[in-house]
């Protein structure tokens, strides 16, 4: 039952001119026999068009990811370098997702299996033992074994904080199976989606 936006989805090409490549869909025109892709390896201007049939994809989604070992708490996450956009905030009973390790487990119980992977437009892939893999942004605080402080995305309410402080200022939507989305202050966005089995930490 993963939980992985489509575009994090590899696919390689079994047969025809680009056998063996490996690719993401980016145009999948309803009965079409063929779809829009581009290649893992390209810049990603360089789309070509292949036949559905051509196409086997991959049981593992995303791409590698470079392994930080430079996790930070909390207070150098309140400070200014913590802007910095690498969300590696770790504490003892909560991680954005990039700063999880294999054998980690999350407060509802799931246990992490391998490292995180890199989805789509920066997002972070991670594998579970009951859900399989989660795609979230990388800025979200996810509770850890311990950690009573938590909510998942579908219970929380307006004015309420998460650990990282970004307050509530709407109340969460689900817009599709398996997904909720959630309106923050700070930066003020429009609605980011997450899956609706993580465990949010809260401040």
């Amino acid at each position: 039952m993963s939980i992985v936006d489509s575009r994090s989805i590899v696919y390689q090409i079994i047969s025809g001119e680009y056998k063996g490549k490996k690719c993401v869909l980016i145009e999948n025109i309803g009965l079409r026999e063929d779809c829009g892709v581009i290649f893992d390896d390209s810049n990603g201007n360089d789309m070509v068009y292949v036949p559905k049939r051509f196409l086997s994809q991959l049981n593992i989604p995303g791409w590698e990811t470079k392994i930080y070992d430079q996790t930070y708490g909390l207070i150098e996450f309140m400070s200014e370098e913590s802007h910095s956009g690498r969300c590696m905030l770790r504490t003892t009973h909560a991680a954005q997702p990039k700063a999880l390790r294999q054998g980690d487990v999350l407060a509802t119980g799931e246990l992490v299996v391998e490292n995180p992977r890199r989805g789509y437009n920066s997002s972070i892939l991670i594998h579970l033992d009951k859900t399989g893999w989660v795609e979230l942004a990388p800025r979200f605080p996810i509770a850890l074994k311990g950690n009573r402080k938590f909510k998942l995305a579908a219970e929380l309410v307006l004015n309420e904080n998460l650990l990282t402080t970004c307050e509530i200022v709407s109340s969460p939507v689900c817009i599709d199976i398996n997904w909720v989305a959630i309106c923050f202050n700070h930066p003020p966005t429009a609605p980011i989606s997450i899956p609706s089995c993580i465990p949010l930490a809260l401040s």
